[in-house]
């Protein structure tokens, strides 16, 4: 007697578990962020022909934590509301 586990079923685990891999990556990365803070990044003009001062704004970490984070979050949330809210035949 073999059980097959349906396709649903692992679809949503397989979710669950990459949400939840993505999520922690992403909080991983803004913690690294705030630990280490970069002074500055991408071109920077030059200072004679500038009268403003040059303050970076948001890093290519801080983005890129932010967006695995909110994506690995609602992944999981995905996977664990399909997993839960199935219906048991």
């Amino acid at each position: 007697m073999t059980t097959e586990r349906p396709r649903a079923v692992v679809a949503a685990v397989l979710a669950t578990w990459v949400g939840s891999a993505m999520f922690v990556g992403g909080l991983v990365v803004l913690f690294h962020r705030w630990t280490h803070p970069v002074s500055s990044f991408g071109w920077f003009a030059y200072a004679p022909l500038s009268d403003t001062v040059f303050t970076p704004g948001l890093s290519p970490a801080l983005v890129v934590g932010s967006v695995l984070t909110v994506v690995g979050a609602a992944l999981g949330a995905f996977g664990a509301g399909m997993l839960i809210g199935r219906r048991s035949r």
